[in-house]
């Protein structure tokens, strides 16, 4: 059963599948069209999920399930990894390449390789206070609070020590 993004329950599980470049909005158009289609059939053992998505900042697909319902199970999360590859190659867009991190800069998605993250805290062009997107979060109470945060707070923090010594 598909549902408003914005209805979930705050204790709803969350996915974030992030894109590895800017999703226009024709194939934001798609991506909704298919995306309901596919919500709307959904099921784990028989039984309807419901489930909502959202694409925010035109880089993350944002799939949220109301599991006081249904729960999903490994089938059915296979089912939806299965339609989501299938979509992102017929629009030529990966959801699932985890080497590019995610940062808010000059209001807006920037998006780094990983092996580029160290010399861009030397560099100074990412610090402490960059707001890096942490794409593992699993609860829709999260997504406020605990998505868009500051790199000291996250496991980007072992790079600032190693800044540190190399500044000096």
């Amino acid at each position: 059963m598909m549902i408003n993004f914005e209805e979930l329950p705050q204790d709803a599980r969350l996915w974030i599948y992030q894109s590895d470049r800017p999703i226009s909005a024709d194939e934001a158009h798609t991506i909704q069209a298919q995306m309901h289609a596919f919500l709307t059939q959904w099921t784990a053992h028989g039984k309807g999920l419901k489930a909502g998505f959202e694409i925010k900042h035109q880089y993350f697909l944002c799939l949220g399930l109301d599991e006081k319902q249904a729960a999903a199970s490994g089938c059915s999360i296979d089912a939806f990894v299965n339609f989501l590859t299938q979509m992102g190659r017929a629009l030529h867009i990966d959801f699932f390449q985890r080497t590019n991190l995610a940062f808010w800069q000059n209001n807006r998605v920037e998006l780094y390789p990983m092996k580029e993250i160290k010399p861009l805290f030397v560099s100074g062009e990412l610090s402490e206070q960059s707001l890096y997107f942490d794409n593992h979060i699993t609860k829709m109470s999260e997504l406020e609070s605990k998505w868009m945060v500051k790199a000291q707070d996250t496991w980007l923090k072992k790079y600032f020590s190693t800044v540190e010594n190399v500044s000096l």
